[in-house]
């Protein structure tokens, strides 16, 4: 379910945590590891453990651990120097950092330095006491990018920071400033005789980040996360998490940020619009280096719907499939080039184009991806296609067996481990019901012009069994279905879909409906994900430029003509002879 159960675990630097909701097992809240239920959080996740080096994640960020030589252990105590910090169980307190820290595409000027065992970018007065793994996940309270070291359910009576121009101990530069927080005396709650030490250190030049504990954990890791992530919780890098033993004492693990190439951006842009059947068009490839050093093998790929053909581009990048690939080459910092796509459009269907730039070394990824929609002419024949009325809906009929409705918003719950909405705030999720059945649907009348086909966007981020299925269908008749066995199943993302509604296409009004059984035949239950539905009623068709015709005085005409240039022939000879 997507709520319910507590994970205690995780020593984190958020950034941008905010307080939440109490679980509830009734509630489509957050999940965790086996969080793709509708209604519960799993409290122990598969575990990951026992790697002394790992990455790198998407961003670039790798770990090595302590028994590696490039990470020394090297305790920095500043239980009698720092600035003490009055915490407890569940609270919080904001603290202001001397320089500036990075973390992914974040930067964090102050900290909230919580009980519970990490740091926020926000003062996060509430503790998340739930630990998520892996990593990356959406944590149960709050949000935003987290450096997790020890995070667990705990009761820290003090803290301590301390800033040092010359770090105490070296990053790997051998230099540099750091920021140092102490967890000092803490106690796993409901293990108070135990206490024992953590600290995170952030290298401010560097961008380096290190955890350290000392030899009292009296859980050793079996319930806790060590690892980070991004703010849009998609990003990540697991140490160690739920794994016995997997904190051994006295050691730690040092992260370190990538050496970042040039920031590449692509850009999609057109000036087409309001497309006719057969209309030719262009839009153009964006590719630059903002800065930052040189980028080489630099390659934008992009992708195009199964209504339009690509005729070529101005950059020789190939086109086929769908898919088009730019072999840019090296991008001098400053550098840029535009790539032009020559097309048709030969289905009355949407064009949704997307672009992705990528080179050879790491860079910040916000503006690598790209997205545009190009409009047809005709109308959307489908009514509030992504979801975004909320519920009730405005243009669904909604039904399920356990929910009441399969529409969906985060907040209401959660993610079940997938994206969550493609676009806007809300989304069709059928299923979500662990091992208990689940039967759900959405359904509007819609009239199909001729010619016409459904455009949607599908995710099957988890899937049971075989014999889950989500269909489409036409007056209860299948146009389309996908099962638990699918090749797409278990895949982060969405992939559009498009299905022709020949046989229906009848200019009539008939009853389109996404329809899901999900039986928890194996006990997990399954995920299937819909929204952007979009369905465009007939367009019109393209009438090429008409060269005008040049008039012609016709055969009278023209004797005419020759009579009087030969009576002014005449009359000029007889003037001038």
């Amino acid at each position: 379910m997507k709520r319910g159960l507590v994970v205690l675990a995780c020593v984190c630097l958020v950034v941008g945590a905010m307080p939440g909701e109490a679980a509830s097992p009734f509630d489509r809240g957050h999940q965790v590891d086996e969080s793709q239920f509708k209604g519960t959080d799993d409290s122990s996740g598969s575990g990951v453990g026992g790697r002394a080096t790992g990455g790198p994640d998407a961003f670039g960020y790798t770990f090595a651990d302590t028994a590696e030589a490039s990470c020394t252990y090297q305790w920095i105590d500043i239980s009698g120097t720092g600035t003490s910090v009055a915490l407890g169980d569940d609270a919080g307190a904001s603290v202001a950092l001397s320089e500036a820290m990075s973390l992914y595409d974040s930067t964090m000027n102050s900290v909230g330095f919580n009980s519970n065992g990490f740091l926020s970018s926000t003062d996060d007065a509430g503790g998340d006491l739930t630990n998520d793994c892996p990593l990356p996940a959406s944590p149960s309270t709050g949000s935003g990018a987290r450096i997790c070291g020890v995070h667990d359910d705990l009761v820290t009576s003090t803290g301590y920071h301390e800033y040092f121009a010359a770090c105490p101990r070296p990053d790997s530069t051998g230099a540099g400033s750091c920021t140092v927080f102490l967890w000092d005396e803490a106690v796993h709650y409901g293990n108070t005789g135990v206490p024992f030490d953590f600290e995170i250190i952030l290298y401010h030049g560097s961008g380096e980040m290190v955890v350290q504990w000392d030899d009292r954990n009296p859980e050793a890791g079996d319930s806790s996360t060590t690892g980070i992530q991004n703010a849009a919780a998609d990003i990540g890098l697991t140490y160690v998490c739920d794994t016995a033993a997997s904190l051994p004492a006295d050691a730690g693990v040092c992260f370190s940020m990538p050496t970042l190439g040039g920031d590449l951006e692509v850009t999609l842009t057109s000036a087409a619009g309001n497309l006719a059947l057969n209309e030719p068009f262009t839009w153009d490839l964006g590719a630059a280096n903002l800065g930052g050093g040189t980028q080489t093998n630099v390659v934008v790929t992009g992708t195009y719907p199964a209504s339009v053909t690509v005729s070529g581009t101005s950059c020789g990048a190939t086109a086929a499939g769908g898919t088009i690939t730019w072999n840019v080459g090296t991008l001098a910092d400053g550098a840029g080039d535009t790539c032009t796509v020559n097309a048709t459009l030969t289905s009355c269907a949407a064009v949704p184009l997307t672009a992705a730039i990528a080179g050879d070394d790491f860079d910040p990824p916000a503006n690598n991806t790209a997205t545009l929609d190009i409009s047809i002419s005709g109308g959307e024949a489908i009514n509030d296609g992504g979801f975004e009325s909320g519920t009730p809906s405005a243009g669904w009929a909604e039904a399920s067996t356990n929910y009441g409705t399969p529409i969906c918003d985060v907040a209401g719950c959660g993610t079940g481990t997938g994206t969550g909405p493609r676009t806007g705030d809300f989304w069709a999720w059928f299923g979500g019901a662990g091992g208990a059945f689940e039967e759900g649907s959405v359904s509007q009348a819609v009239t199909i012009d001729p010619g016409a086909s459904i455009d949607f966007w599908l995710e099957a981020i988890v899937c049971d069994s075989a014999a889950d299925y989500v269909e489409l269908t036409i007056d209860g008749n299948q146009v389309w279905s996908l099962d638990g066995g699918s090749a797409l199943c278990g895949s982060l993302g969405y992939t559009m879909q498009t299905v022709s509604l020949a046989g229906y296409d009848d200019g009539a009004s008939h009853t389109l409906a996404f329809h899901s059984e999900c039986f928890g035949n194996s006990g997990g239950g399954s995920n299937f994900f819909i929204d952007d539905v979009s369905m465009m009623s007939s367009c019109d068709t393209y009438q090429p430029p008409q060269l005008e015709a040049i008039p012609t005085v016709g055969r009278l005409g023209l004797f005419l003509m020759i009579g009087l240039l030969a009576v002014v022939g005449i009359f000029a000879i007889r003037r001038f002879a």
